[in-house]
């Protein structure tokens, strides 16, 4: 099977609404991307994107499974959304709250989850999403003020990601 090309199953500016900008998020005190993840090199299209006002803070990458080891781990997020919320609160402490988020499944897979923390004095809800097609996960991040409703709904920003990675598998399909 020819490589498959997911350069465009990215956030792109353009795809918000108007105020985002990139941004490296050690600007705000938090942890640089290598640090959010166990295997860096096994991420790609990593995007951290920045609204100021109101404040909120989109994320997504994606990953592919390289073999059924790591087919098998990736489908555990989809099957226990609870470890999601495990590591979250691994590497960002303790939520004020915690929830396994229903919404509409994306792509052949998906699952949700959400949890409200404190960040510095004040409070942010993380809602994260990831789905998969075929060997591919994606995970899209939003994180706001809590209390506020997001700009963008993490949901949204599966859904236009997911139509892309449709489009890529099926090029590479042809």
């Amino acid at each position: 099977m020819p490589a498959i090309d997911l350069s465009t199953v990215q956030v792109q500016v353009d795809d918000l609404p108007s105020g985002f900008m990139p941004i490296d998020l050690r600007m705000f005190g938090m942890p640089g991307f290598d640090e959010f993840v166990e295997n860096p090199e096994d991420i790609e299209n990593y995007v951290s994107l920045v609204s100021m006002f109101p404040l909120e803070v989109i994320i997504s990458f994606l990953t592919q499974a390289a073999s059924q080891t790591e087919q098998e781990q990736m489908e555990a997020y989809f099957e226990d959304p609870q470890s999601m919320l495990d590591q979250i609160t691994a590497q960002m402490g303790e939520p004020k709250e915690q929830e396994i988020l229903t919404t509409p499944t994306i792509a052949d897979r998906s699952t949700a989850v959400g949890v409200v923390l404190t960040m510095g004095e004040q409070d942010f809800k993380v809602e994260m999403m990831v789905f998969g097609r075929e060997s591919v996960a994606v995970f899209v991040i939003n994180t706001h003020l809590y209390g506020a409703d997001p700009v963008v709904s993490v949901y949204d920003i599966a859904a236009l990601l997911d139509q892309r990675l449709q489009a890529a598998l099926s090029s590479a399909a042809q």
